[in-house]
């Protein structure tokens, strides 16, 4: 019996970990889509704006901690800085291709070709993923090739121990404890 606890005792730390939070989103992600060329996104040269977007998405996500995390392929427009250390890297072959970022999870990004945008989300919010122009047509029904794409996302806040979890996990730690003391000495 004393070799059942020690095993339940990883799964109880590890659903502790999940729990707070702490193990994170990973894995590749594909988007979906928001919409094409949305007029709130839009500025006047019929180009997508950043700062638009960034509004668009708080709103979208009801979250208003969105952040511009930076672009790839291309300066963007009226694009603000990064936040610190965010780095997007990605590959391309015109029409598909895919995206990476080094720190924050992104929750949307946006694809411009031809002066075209398509708006996608990522759910659940994702460290990589892929992205197309399938859902932009130029006047020529043809798919353009993609000019930039440009990432959004939330930063986490820096992690501050939260005294009530630190309580419960030192109280299970200790429970755990006094468990195997008594199973060892009986």
């Amino acid at each position: 019996m004393f070799r059942s606890d020690i095993r339940f005792a990883p799964g109880l730390v590890y659903g502790f970990v999940v729990g707070l939070g702490l193990a994170g989103a990973a894995g590749h992600a594909n988007a979906t889509l928001i919409g094409v060329d949305i007029p709130a996104i839009t500025s006047h040269d019929n180009s997508d704006d950043v700062g638009l977007t960034v509004s668009y998405l708080r709103t979208f996500f009801n979250n208003p901690s969105i952040v511009y995390l930076g672009t790839i392929d291309g300066p963007g427009n009226n694009a603000p800085n990064p936040p610190a250390g965010e780095s997007i890297t990605g590959s391309s072959d015109g029409l598909s291709g895919t995206w990476k970022s080094n720190l924050d999870l992104v929750f949307a990004f946006d694809v411009d070709a031809a002066k075209h945008n398509a708006l996608e989300s990522v759910p659940p919010p994702a460290l990589s993923g892929t992205w197309n122009t399938s859902d932009i047509t130029n006047n020529g029904g043809r798919h353009p090739d993609e000019s930039y794409i440009d990432f959004f996302g939330d930063p986490p806040a820096p992690a501050i121990p939260e005294p009530a979890s630190l309580t419960l996990l030192g109280t299970a730690l200790a429970g755990l404890g006094i468990l195997l003391r008594r199973r060892q000495g009986g």
